[in-house]
Parts: C-alpha cells; structure tokens; sequence
C-alpha cells in the first residue's frame, strides 16, 4: 500500500467519522496532517 493510498483511506475514514479506521491508518504511518489525491 501507497502512502498516498493510506492518506486517501484516512481522509474517507475520517470523513465517514470512522475512528477506528482513522486509528488503525495512523498505527500503520498515515499523516495526520497530510494531504490525499485531492490535494
């Protein structure tokens, strides 16, 4: 898995209100702070 891809899971993740998606992505390296495809 791309870093990209982890940042574009989280985004959904977090715009679904999925904490605990939002939380496994973060354990496995995905940015808070960092930008999806989308910019």
């Amino acid at each position: 898995m791309t870093m990209m891809t982890l940042q574009d899971d989280l985004t959904t993740a977090a715009a679904k209100g999925n904490t605990a998606d939002v939380e496994s992505l973060l354990r496995r390296g995905a940015a808070a702070n960092g930008v999806n495809r989308f910019g």
